[in-house]
């Protein structure tokens, strides 16, 4: 084990190999370059400490997992942790529509369950993936739906990460300078306002 070892480093070395090159490789190298990238561009611009910390929220999460819960434990979490940034990022952007494999289009909601088919129809096993979907779904249920409902705000970077991530990118973090919002919805009956008194 490493903790009888020593070998500390191992702790988050297990989070960033992805394995050997085939196909489940180049698939996690396209969902870290697309969604998880695009969310630190969109809803953690300017906050990267905040991206930071949510990763090692998984990483701890997932690593108290595996040593209370035998039968979890896996020796390499880099898959759960990419299909946490997945769902976090579906959860975000739940209507936009997504192509999954350049053959069917969905909506982003539905996008980790759909690849963790994919998994199942590779001959793959599933409970990684799923282990990154709970781990994500408890993410966003902390830090959005549990506060949204008037429930605290569990999941808070700390100060220290914070001014550490200000100091080292000079307070701005990551900016995505060419990022734009979606557009609101229009509303429907929406007159041209005129006040009264007005020709």
């Amino acid at each position: 084990a490493w903790c009888c070892t020593f070998q500390i480093w191992r702790l988050v070395a297990n989070f960033v190999f992805l394995g050997g090159f085939g196909i489940p490789f180049v698939i996690r190298i396209m969902m870290i370059a697309r969604y998880g990238v695009f969310l630190e561009k969109t809803t953690f611009e300017g906050r990267t400490a905040d991206f930071a910390f949510m990763l090692i929220f998984g990483m701890v999460v997932f690593l108290a997992t595996g040593a209370l819960i035998p039968p979890l434990y896996m020796p390499v979490g880099s898959a759960s942790l990419v299909f946490m940034l997945v769902y976090v990022w579906a959860r975000h952007n739940p209507d936009q529509n997504v192509n999954l494999m350049g053959i069917f289009q969905l909506k982003a909601f539905w996008l980790p369950w759909a690849l963790m088919m994919l998994t199942v129809l590779m001959g793959g096993s599933p409970m990684a993936d799923l282990m990154g979907i709970l781990v994500g779904h408890l993410y966003y249920f902390l830090t959005v739906l549990h506060p949204r409902a008037g429930g605290g705000d569990y999941v808070k970077t700390p100060q220290f990460l914070t001014q550490f991530i200000n100091n080292t990118y000079g307070g701005y973090g990551f900016v995505n300078s060419n990022y734009q919002p979606p557009r609101a919805a229009p509303r429907a009956f929406q007159g041209r306002g005129r006040r009264l008194g007005d020709n």
